[in-house]
C-alpha cells in the first residue's frame, strides 16, 4: 500500500525483417494502453482517452524495441481524467494491470496482463497485530 506500481510494456523484434503489427494514432504518447482491473471493474485507465487524428503504421526495424514506462499510484480514477476529486485510494486486494500496443483496429490488439497482490504496509500489519493482543490480554 501507498507505493507506485511501475509498469512497462516493450514490444521487440526478434527477426531479421522490417515488420508492421498495424496501425496506430499518430502521437507516440497514444501508442500504448494500460488499465488496472478488478473481478472486471475498470479501477485506472492511461491514456484515459486515445485522440484518432491520424493513423500510421506501428512497425518495428530488424532487433528494435519500444516500449512505454508509466506508473499507477493506487487511485480508483472512477472512470474520469477530471475531476481528480473522486479519486480515491485503492484497498488490498488482487488487481489486474493490462498493457496492449494500441493498435486499429481493437480486434488486432494483444493485450498482456499480470496480477499484483496489494497488501498493508509492514507497519500497519505490526499495529493491527498489537492491537490483537492488546484486546485477547484485556479480555483476560
Amino acid at each position: 500500500m501507498g507505493e507506485n506500481v511501475n509498469i512497462l510494456y516493450r514490444v521487440s523484434n526478434l527477426t531479421d525483417e522490417n515488420i508492421i503489427l498495424g496501425d496506430v494514432a499518430w502521437d507516440p504518447l497514444a501508442y500504448y494502453d494500460f488499465r488496472v482491473t478488478q473481478n472486471d471493474n475498470n479501477i485506472w485507465r492511461y491514456p484515459y482517452m486515445t485522440p484518432v487524428f491520424e493513423l500510421i503504421d506501428f512497425s518495428l526495424e530488424p532487433y528494435e524495441i519500444k516500449e512505454f514506462q508509466t506508473a499507477w499510484d493506487m487511485m480508483n480514477d472512477n472512470g474520469t481524467i477530471w475531476p481528480t476529486s473522486d479519486d480515491f485510494l485503492v484497498s488490498t486486494g488482487i488487481y489486474n494491470v493490462i498493457g496492449e500496443v494500441a493498435l486499429f483496429p481493437e480486434e488486432q490488439r494483444l493485450p498482456v496482463s499480470v496480477s499484483v497482490n496489494i497488501v498493508p504496509e509492514l507497519s500497519t500489519l505490526f499495529l493491527l497485530a498489537l492491537a490483537g493482543l492488546f484486546l485477547k490480554k484485556r479480555r483476560k
